[in-house]
Formats: C-alpha cells, structure tokens, sequence
C-alpha cells in the first residue's frame, strides 16, 4: 500500500481529510475480512461502518475523488 504520508497529501490536495478515518492494514487482516480479494483495491466505508465502494484492481484517482466527495456529500445531507 501507499505510506500514510501519501494518502493524507492525497486527501489533504482535494479537500477531503475533514471527518474521514483511513485505515492502514499493512499486514491484510483487515483486508481479508472484508472481503479483500486482490491488490490493489480500493474500499470505502461509510459512517456506519457498511462498505459504500469496492473497486478491485487499478481504481483511477478521479474515481476515488468522486467516491469520496459523493460520501461527503451524503453524509453532509444526513446531518
């Protein structure tokens, strides 16, 4: 996986670090619970803990951006 210090740049660069926890599993347990298959892959929990996006393989950075700014923006709509 990335270093911590690249996902918060990236996070950080789109506005999106604000109310968001990143989980670093860098020996898979967590990964494997959920269902992780592959690398790399990309999943995304809601408030709740239920997974709200799993992409598996190559995820392109617009892709998580979008993912992430729609969560945000549901969260937002639920407050």
């Amino acid at each position: 996986g990335e270093p911590t210090s690249t996902v918060k740049d990236f996070l950080s660069y789109y506005g999106l670090e604000s109310g968001l926890d990143v989980v670093m599993d860098t020996d898979d347990h967590f990964f494997s619970s959920v269902g992780g298959q592959v690398m790399p892959e990309v999943i995304i929990f809601g408030p709740n803990g239920d997974i709200f996006r799993h992409h598996k393989n190559i995820t392109p950075e617009s892709q998580i951006r979008d993912d992430l700014e729609e969560l945000q923006k549901q969260i937002a709509e639920n407050q």
